[in-house]
């Protein structure tokens, strides 16, 4: 495949998405390779003729979080669509967005979204270890 200027973008998404899977010295490894996520594209060309260009503004995403970067379940996606496509599952996300909304009123300007992204690390830890801890005050409120 001759490297035109267009598909350096497209080369890319395919060397960052293969490293993450493949690479334990990647900084993201841990939420890929490390959690049992494949990379099943055998070269840039199979992958290419899969997604295609890839549109202005979108980003590589799989459609099924859990599943692996193989035919079918990889695609372009705006950065919003891939935002809503993480592997917090929804009971801790309205969680986190009870505990917010309890304290929203309480605080204002720089310190709720500084508060707000505290309460979704906690709500993240969480979630990725399935445990509530009954002597966590947040989680008190929750329960």
């Amino acid at each position: 495949m001759n490297w035109e200027k267009e598909k350096r973008i497209e080369y890319m998404a395919f060397y960052r998405a293969k490293d993450r899977c493949t690479n334990p010295k990647n900084k993201s490894w841990k939420y890929y390779g490390g959690r049992g996520i494949k990379f099943r594209f055998a070269s840039f060309e199979e992958f290419f003729r899969e997604l295609g260009p890839r549109p202005k503004g979108f980003v590589l995403d799989r459609k099924d979080n859990e599943g692996h970067y193989e035919k079918g379940n990889v695609r372009w996606a705006t950065r919003s669509e891939s935002n809503r496509n993480k592997r917090y599952d929804t009971k801790m996300m309205k969680r986190h967005q009870s505990i917010a909304g309890k304290l929203g009123g309480s605080i204002g300007g720089r310190n709720q979204s500084l508060k707000a992204k505290a309460l979704g690390n906690h709500n993240r830890w969480h979630a990725a270890r399935g445990v509530t801890n009954p002597e966590c005050s947040l989680c008190k409120e929750t329960m």
